[in-house]
């Protein structure tokens, strides 16, 4: 299920290469993803993938990037955030001195979206994953499996991976880095389980290096969500129940044994 974390940077030649996704950040599951961006690459032959491009199998997607090598105004509220010990200070001070990257991928829709860049903290994202106990790096994995086996049921363009990861690093601010013990697992998890619940909900996901961007801003929302919230609550609030996949499509009524 989960292995060590992959090297977040590789030199190539003149390229370098940098991973993210399930794969990328260590964990092994089936179907897991492995996302790549380059800031140069030389002699690629691959076909476009809406903003990226593929290989010619089809396993990787390649995503092109500026590396930005200072911190940029808009994430300085998380350099001076108050949190429970996580993450600890030289691993903040190590994210800063990298910066961030720059992706050629405008917001969906916008009417300068061919132009448009996203700042991208995928290696600071990975170096907040390294400092992962294993009960922390076991309720992502379970999150992964609940999107998976559960959420993609009912919708599989509800959520993403991203949103899940965002999740586990707010809570993981908010608990004492202590609290991340095997004996703790459950309660942990269900606390993740319930921010996730409470974000879909509300439509309210902060992105977790600037809070001021909603990441489910005009995203969650009509009846996919009631029927998430509907279901959810209810694994929540009833882990022993069993209810059928049909019932909960449904969100009008549940049969429990």
């Amino acid at each position: 299920m989960t292995s060590n974390v992959r090297d977040n940077i590789t030199n190539v030649k003149d390229s370098v290469v940098i991973t993210s996704g399930s794969f990328g950040e260590g964990i092994e599951m089936e179907g897991s993803d492995l996302d790549i961006m380059l800031r140069f690459i030389e002699d690629l032959y691959s076909v476009i993938h809406g903003p990226c491009i593929t290989d010619r199998k089809g396993i990787m997607d390649f995503a092109f990037c500026l590396h930005n090598k200072s911190w940029v105004n808009p994430a300085n509220q998380w350099v001076t955030r108050p949190t429970n010990s996580w993450p600890a200070a030289e691993v903040k001070r190590d994210i800063i001195d990298h910066g961030v990257l720059f992706v050629p991928i405008g917001v969906k829709g916008s009417n300068n979206e061919e132009i448009e860049w996203r700042l991208s903290f995928s290696v600071g994202e990975k170096l907040l994953i390294y400092t992962f106990s294993h009960t922390q790096l076991l309720c992502y994995v379970l999150l992964k499996i609940l999107l998976k086996d559960v959420i993609n049921i009912y919708s599989k363009a509800l959520l993403c991976s991203y949103f899940l990861k965002t999740i586990i690093f707010w809570v993981s601010e908010e608990l004492q880095p202590s609290v991340w013990t095997p004996e703790h697992l459950i309660p942990c998890f269900m606390k993740c389980f319930r921010r996730l619940i409470y974000c879909v909900n509300y439509s309210v996901c902060p992105h977790y290096f600037i809070p001021e961007n909603n990441l489910f801003e005009n995203k969650i929302e009509g009846i996919e969500q009631q029927v998430f919230t509907q279901c959810n609550t209810y694994l929540y609030y009833s882990p022993k129940r069993k209810t059928t996949a049909t019932k909960c499509k449904g969100a009008s009524t549940t049969t429990s044994t």
